[in-house]
């Protein structure tokens, strides 16, 4: 199990490297979104996709809570990250394809690699796992997959990101959901918490629902996803 989960991994890592050097589509059009938005709001971006997409669209200018830097890698800095917090930032969720665990300094910590190679190579981690309380534990990895991603969550940066989505979900004063299938319901938890702490805040929701243009009620009523289940409550 253990061999085919680095297995797995080497390959999401590769993979999404692929696409990210070589993008399908244009990022200018991402690039200007982001500078829209800055000129009447603060973006905080809270992605589960492991590209890096965002950062090249933004120039990589968002604060990351990654700022201490050791060779080769770039540590978290749980601080910064609730200091720094009136600037736009980009928070992975579930991880990036940049992130990986060092050969020395805070071995077990996750830590950002700007070379995405460097950090498929520290993908996967030769040490123990997380014990959990039930006696099994949790093999580590940089980024998150799977089913199970309660247990991983826990794990810095991970908890901090989540913490932080938590109270910026309360605050914001716009809402955008791009591209979630809503299936992890931790973070549908979240965004429930938004709308009924402040029911007047806009949340947007924006999703793919076929290939032809369509009325969205219309194609609801039709045949519900779990996604669309998901959306109304």
């Amino acid at each position: 199990l253990w061999a085919a989960c680095s297995k797995m991994l080497d390959f999401i890592y590769t993979k999404v490297s692929e696409v990210c050097d070589r993008p399908t589509k244009p990022l200018a059009p991402l690039s200007a979104f982001f500078d829209a938005l800055e000129q009447q709001y603060i973006p905080r971006v809270y992605t589960t996709n492991y590209d890096d997409f965002v950062s090249q669209a933004t120039q990589e200018r968002y604060f990351t809570g990654f700022t201490e830097k050791h060779g080769d890698h770039v540590d978290f800095d749980g601080q910064a990250f609730w200091s720094e917090w009136q600037q736009p930032s980009l928070f992975h969720l579930h991880g990036s394809i940049h992130m990986g665990f060092p050969d020395e300094h805070r071995i077990g910590d996750i830590a950002w690699f700007d070379d995405r190679a460097t950090a498929r190579k520290h993908s996967g981690f030769t040490g123990s796992g997380v014990e959990r309380m039930d006696g099994t534990s949790i093999q580590r990895s940089a980024i998150i997959t799977g089913l199970d991603k309660l247990g991983r969550l826990q794990q810095s940066p991970y908890s901090f990101y989540y913490a932080g989505l938590n109270r910026d979900a309360l605050e914001a004063d716009l809402i955008l959901v791009l591209g979630s299938g809503l299936a992890d319901l931790h973070l549908n938890t979240y965004l429930k918490a938004a709308r009924r702490a402040r029911p007047d805040v806009p949340i947007l929701y924006v999703g793919y629902w076929g290939a032809e243009p369509v009325d969205f009620y219309s194609t609801i009523h039709l045949e519900l996803e779990e996604r669309d289940i998901a959306l109304f409550h």
